[in-house]
């Protein structure tokens, strides 16, 4: 019995564990796990059909069915597909499913050629969430109706809620649609952040969307003027401006109705709302419209654009009238407005005005032109000239020249040389300038004979004949008849309104007569000025320059000369001194020289003292600073022997009554060369605002010039004295105490030279009452020096024996207290017994 039940055991077991693992190995597997889906439609989707076994490769025949039972293998679409991957696995994908693709799908497939096996899975695909018109951005227009789009579906169909910053929407003012909400009048209020919340409770789906409303404000035109101008030929700006939200653009449209912005020569700023016509034509002159436009809407202006035409001068035609007749001048403009005209005359500011006599100015228009009309009754010469027209309107003004000629006879009087010398050998031009319009012709008699231009003469040559003309007369002596120049010619000037004739006299000139009088105004060791009396007989021409010719006593080969031009200082220099000169004079005018003189004896003083020097200033004698001065001087004459120096010397004066009176000590200084041959000194260390005088002496080795003086005043200001006071004011110190500070100074400088002395040397003030109140310095040498063998006792007694001279103490550098040389070998300077003696002086 045992033995049937434990083989009952043993059977049952292999028998169960064979048919567990059958069942294990052949199996189909669906992903995502599950029988039922819900899917959302339009949205990829995929199923995999796995067949599980320890041996996958006897799966065959794998395949999804779908809800018709049909082989999804088979479908021609792109929504569904189906790939195997591998021997027992297959996918189902749905690409874009629809809702109409719900249903049962099964995977089939048979395992080792006899098992069939099959699982199935149910899906869903329902309608989700879809934003089908609903934009993040809105805008609504104030005051007209306004709809807020969201349309939104899903199936199952969805619940919807509105909400205006975070709080539930009233429906008193939004009326809630299909596709929105809808608000009767869009007020400012409307504007702002909406949320919309979705929600469908059988799928648990569950979106949101926040819109952001703004409010638009159609475009409202600002008042301004309706209209504007423009000049000719210039830039014009037509502006517009117009509130709204958002800012609007503009546009600008012309009476034809198009678009300026797509014109030739205009410019449209369509953010600022200005129409720029880059140059301005007649024709530009109509209306324009402005167009203000934004999302809302927009709004138009009408703007009447007048052209103002500058003034242009059409004709101003110059007239030529003879004298005492009657000149008109006529004057055309044109422009828009009509302009104002005026005329006047060259170099007078005022217009020609209505009041002369003989003046008539009138304005009128005729057609499109304005014309003015001047009238001048019997015309005289002043009324030649130019005449400026000038055409005015508020576009500008423009202005043009015309000219009245006057004409009238030959007038000569311009002619002003009308007595004419030459000499012969020495041609000459007679002019003779006729001032006649038109130009006068000119023509030349002597003696009633007209000498013609055409016949050419030795004596004679024209050059011109029409207005200007000059006649060449050239007098000789070596030519028959050169003599017979000499005359009064005549000079006729003609046109077709008369004649005008001038006499022109030509004279022969000669040289000079003799001097009337040599004068010998002064005479130094080497120089003479002279002076002259003009000879009685000038020859017809003024003199030039006077001569000398000299040469010493008894050396009448070595003749010298001199020239000086008439009106100059007439002085000979270099000149020897104790020497006879004989000396003979001429005049000399353009012809030359003719009459000399008698020789003249003169002996040269001997050599002497110079003569005085002469100041020179070309400033004046006002200084341009307080405390210096300079002076300049001429060098005189060294009388026959050199300068070697100048003296100067000045003091501080005051004026009294009639004089001046010294004030203070008088200084001197010595000018040596080569500093005086400049001619200039400065005078330095000056008192300010303060008179000087100075005088100032030449000399040489024979003595001193007489002195040159002068009074000088120096200007105002701080001098050196004052300026160091002021500095010391202005740094807060004052003189007391600066010189309580140099005292101290002083004293400490005595006191460092005092210790160096008594260390150094052994003597001064400080060593004279140590040696009286203490013991000396050398004691202690003493002291010393025993302890060595006495040698202490001899250092003492020669320094006993040697007295303490100042020549020891470099110091003084050979020299006393009195500038004395010291004499070395007996160490005492000269003129004194000890060097004692010297140091007790000094202290």
């Amino acid at each position: 019995m045992w033995n049937s039940k434990l083989t009952y055991i043993i059977f049952s077991t292999v028998a169960f564990g064979c048919l567990a693992q059958e069942v294990q190995r052949a199996t189909l597997e669906i992903n995502p796990k599950g029988k039922t889906h819900n899917r959302p439609a339009e949205k990829s989707y995929v199923i995999t059909c796995i067949g599980k076994s320890d041996k996958p490769e006897l799966f065959t025949e794998i395949k999804w069915l779908g809800p018709k039972n049909d082989d999804l293998a088979n479908l021609r679409t792109t929504r569904i597909e189906v790939l195997k991957q591998g021997s027992s696995s297959l996918y189902l994908s749905f690409i874009t499913p629809h809702t109409n693709d719900s249903g049962t799908y099964t995977c089939t497939a048979i395992y080792d050629s006899s098992e069939q096996l099959a699982e199935s899975i149910h899906v869903t695909f329902y309608h989700d969430i879809t934003w089908d018109d609903c934009p993040l951005t809105q805008a609504l227009i104030m005051g007209e109706e306004g709809h807020i789009k969201c349309k939104v579906t899903s199936n199952p169909p969805p619940q919807v809620m509105w909400y205006k910053n975070n709080l539930t929407i009233a429906e008193d003012r939004y009326k809630f649609e299909s596709e929105g909400i809808k608000i009767d009048r869009v007020e400012e209020m409307d504007k702002g952040l909406y949320k919309v919340r979705v929600t469908v409770t059988q799928t648990g789906g569950l979106q949101q969307r926040f819109i952001t409303v703004e409010v638009y404000v159609p475009p409202t035109i600002r008042d301004q003027p309706d209209t504007t101008e423009a000049v000719e030929e210039n830039s014009a700006t037509l502006s517009c401006s117009a509130d709204g939200y958002p800012a609007p653009t503009y546009s600008w449209f012309n009476k034809e109705d198009k678009d300026m912005n797509k014109e030739h020569d205009y410019v449209v700023d369509k953010n600022k709302g200005t129409l720029t016509i880059l140059k301005v034509r007649k024709d530009d002159e109509g209306q324009y419209v402005c167009m203000a436009k934004n999302p809302a809407g927009d709004a138009r202006k009408m703007i009447m654009l007048n052209v103002i035409v500058k003034p242009k001068i059409v004709t101003l035609e110059n007239a030529t009238v003879g004298i005492s007749k009657t000149a008109v001048l006529e004057c055309r403009a044109i422009g828009d407005p009509q302009p104002q005209m005026t005329i006047r005359k060259e170099g007078v500011d005022s217009s020609v005005v209505e009041g002369d006599d003989r003046q008539q100015v009138e304005t009128y228009e005729e057609g499109e032109e304005t014309v003015l009309k001047m009238t001048i009754l019997s015309s005289v010469r002043s009324d030649d000239g130019l005449y400026y027209c000038r055409a005015e309107n508020r576009g500008g003004y423009a202005e043009r020249v015309g000219h009245i000629t006057v004409e009238f006879p030959p007038d000569l009087s311009a002619t002003t040389s009308t007595n004419v010398k030459t000499w012969n050998d020495s041609p000459v031009n007679l002019t003779c300038l006729a001032d006649a319009v038109p130009n006068a012709t000119i023509s030349w008699w002597f003696r009633n004979k007209e000498i013609k231009k055409e016949n050419p003469s030795v004596f004679y040559s024209i050059l011109g004949t029409v207005g200007l003309s000059n006649l060449l007369v050239k007098p000789s002596l070596s030519i028959p008849g050169g003599q017979d120049v000499y005359g009064s010619y005549t000079c006729k000037a003609t046109n077709k309104y008369g004649e005008d004739h001038i006499d022109i006299d030509l004279k022969e000139a000669f040289a000079p007569g003799p001097l009337q009088q040599v004068k010998f105004e002064k005479i130094t060791a080497t120089t003479i000025t002279f002076s002259f009396v003009h000879p009685i007989e000038d020859g017809g021409l003024p003199i030039k320059s006077f001569l000398v010719e000299y040469k010493e006593d008894k050396k009448t080969e070595d003749v010298q000369k001199k020239e000086w031009n008439e009106g100059l200082l007439y002085v000979l220099e270099n000149l020897k001194p104790r020497t006879t000169y004989l000396f003979r004079f001429a005049a000399k005018n353009a012809v030359g020289v003719r009459a000399w003189s008698k020789w003249l004896y003169k002996t040269m003083p001997e050599e002497s003292a110079p003569e005085s020097p002469t100041f020179i200033q070309p400033g004046g004698n006002i200084s341009t600073y307080p405390t210096h001065f300079e002076i300049r001087w001429v060098i005189p004459a060294d009388n026959g022997r050199p300068i070697l120096d100048f003296e100067l010397k000045y003091s501080k004066v005051k004026r009294d009554v009639n004089s001046w009176i010294r004030l203070g000590e008088v200084k001197e200084i010595e000018i040596k060369d080569p500093e005086w041959r400049s001619g200039r000194f400065t005078i330095r260390d000056l008192e300010p605002n303060s008179y000087y005088k100075v005088a100032l002496r030449a000399n040489n080795e024979i003595g001193y010039s007489e002195s040159a003086t002068m009074i000088f005043r120096t200007a105002s200001g701080i001098g050196h004295g004052e300026k160091q006071e002021a500095i010391s004011e202005q740094a807060g110190i004052s003189t007391t105490a600066i010189i309580i500070i140099v005292v101290v100074f002083i004293v400490l400088i005595c006191i460092v030279i005092d210790l160096v002395a008594y260390f150094r040397y052994q003597w001064g003030v400080f060593y004279f009452f140590r040696s009286m109140c203490g013991k000396p310095v050398n004691e202690k040498n003493k002291s010393a020096a025993k302890a060595e063998g006495g040698k202490a006792s001899k250092i003492e007694e020669e320094n006993e024996e040697k007295p303490k001279l100042e020549v020891d103490n470099p110091a003084f550098e050979g020299k006393d207290n009195k500038g004395e040389v010291l004499d070395v070998k007996s160490k005492s300077p000269k003129g004194s017994k000890t060097s004692l003696e010297a140091k007790d002086s000094t202290l």
